[in-house]
């Protein structure tokens, strides 16, 4: 709770086959990911910013990325275990940054893959269609998607400088977020909204007046 995590070379959060339950977290600023998650495991994650605006070289990874395997090598051949992920759940969190695909998604059939993105705003531009028929990329299936935005600029205050606040009135995350979600102050100690006519914005922070 209230993490921030900035300037990996690598990744920000590896878990592997892990149990995390997160709010208010902000990650950016990595070499790869700013969160990767293997192996399966369970997962909650809500009001987060996800964010990777790396500059410092080419960046070959998604700001998330969430697989039920893990490949390694043991010495003569490359293995791959494959676990379940019994639950990837964002709720009213931001995934954002610099390149058209954002979060990544890596399924092995021989193992559980659940997964859901709730109320949030998500990067990912496949103007190329190349995951059309991919159906864990239906962001119309209400079940794995239900509320949330594609592709609204978040208007973060300053991303080279790790300042994600968003600007009210303009952000995609502003008044986005699912009411009565905890925690009930942002990562400035603000209160959010809660309520149908006053939602929380998505993110760790409420949204303010640059």
């Amino acid at each position: 709770k209230n993490v921030q995590i900035y300037n990996s070379t690598n990744i920000g959060l590896l878990a592997i086959h892990s149990a995390i339950d997160g709010e208010n977290m902000v990650i950016n600023n990595s070499g790869q990911s700013s969160l990767a998650i293997q192996l399966g495991g369970s997962y909650t994650f809500r009001h987060c910013t996800f964010a990777n605006y790396w500059t410092e070289g080419f960046r070959s990874f998604p700001t998330v990325v969430i697989a039920n395997y893990a490949e390694y090598f043991d010495g003569s051949s490359t293995v791959t275990e494959v676990l379940d992920l019994i639950a990837a759940n964002f709720t009213n969190c931001i995934i954002y940054g610099n390149e058209r695909r954002e979060f990544g998604l890596l399924k092995d059939d021989q193992a559980i893959f659940n997964f859901k993105f709730e109320n949030s705003l998500v990067h990912f531009e496949d103007p190329t269609g190349e995951f059309s028929n991919d159906p864990l990329y239906d962001f119309t299936n209400a079940a794995l998607y239900p509320e949330t935005k594609f592709n609204i600029d978040p208007v973060f205050q300053d991303t080279e400088l790790n300042n994600f606040n968003i600007e009210s009135g303009t952000s995609g995350a502003d008044g986005i977020g699912k009411p009565g979600v905890l925690p009930t102050e942002d990562l400035n100690g603000t209160t959010r909204g809660n309520s149908q006519l006053d939602p929380p914005d998505a993110g760790a922070y409420e949204s303010i007046e640059f």
